[in-house]
């Protein structure tokens, strides 16, 4: 229980000050205990560490939608698909010109305008998610119908996150709203260590820590206006 509490203590300082990769691994092996530290269990390296950090990362950005970006790029007219640039996650709100289109899944086209395909030329309602059955370069939003004038497609969307890899790598593209929610990484990767190696109960404790820092990111951050669409509102 005392290096339960020490553990805490050290973290919570950590998080004041927002982490680097070199203070998040280190902060794993405090969590995960001295067979880490010591280098003694061989499953769980460094280069693991970060892994795992990484994946906690994309995880808690898929979660939160808390990475998000505004673009605007002007398009032709007969411009059916826009390809998104490589680190987009999903598109939340878009807009051509002044008009917020209407997110529309490819099977929901197909069953409401079974010729949709074929539709001629006219201002954009909707707009879908590309997905493999159609071919265009992924990711790319689909206007529906196609667009008979040149506009401005302005497209909110949410990001991957950038891999940490070199030891000064700050979370969650070093986002300074961010700093409070460091932790997150810290403890999703020492609960799932500490399960693997049967320490059930700290396991459980740090996974109870996550989930109430989790919720508490979700209701900071979406009490912003503008920012984070509600989940039901995610394109599909």
């Amino acid at each position: 229980m005392k290096r339960i509490l020490c553990a805490l203590f050290l973290f919570s300082r950590l998080s004041a000050a927002g982490l680097d990769l070199d203070s998040a691994v280190r902060a794993v092996r405090v969590f995960t205990g001295d067979q880490l530290i010591s280098g003694i269990d061989p499953r769980y390296s460094t280069s693991t560490i970060i892994d795992m950090l990484n994946i906690a990362q994309y995880e808690i950005v898929d979660l939160t939608w808390c990475l998000t970006y505004e673009t605007a790029e002007t398009i032709s007219a007969n411009t059916t698909y826009y390809t998104m640039p490589d680190n987009t996650f999903a598109p939340y709100r878009v807009l051509f010109g002044t008009t917020t289109l209407e997110v529309a899944h490819i099977n929901e086209l197909d069953r409401q305008y079974p010729a949709w395909q074929n539709d001629s030329a006219s201002w954009p309602e909707k707009y879908s998610i590309k997905t493999a059955t159609y071919s265009a370069a992924s990711p790319a939003i689909m206007l529906y119908p196609v667009p008979n004038t040149s506009g401005t497609l302005t497209i909110n969307s949410v990001l991957i996150p950038t891999e940490l890899s070199a030891g000064t790598d700050v979370p969650f593209n070093g986002d300074k709203r961010l700093i409070p929610y460091h932790g997150l990484m810290v403890l999703r990767v020492a609960s799932l260590i500490n399960d693997v190696r049967g320490f059930e109960n700290l396991a459980a404790r740090l996974d109870s820590q996550y989930a109430a820092l989790l919720a508490s990111m979700l209701n900071t951050i979406r009490i912003k206006p503008g920012e984070i669409p509600k989940k039901d509102q995610r394109s599909p």
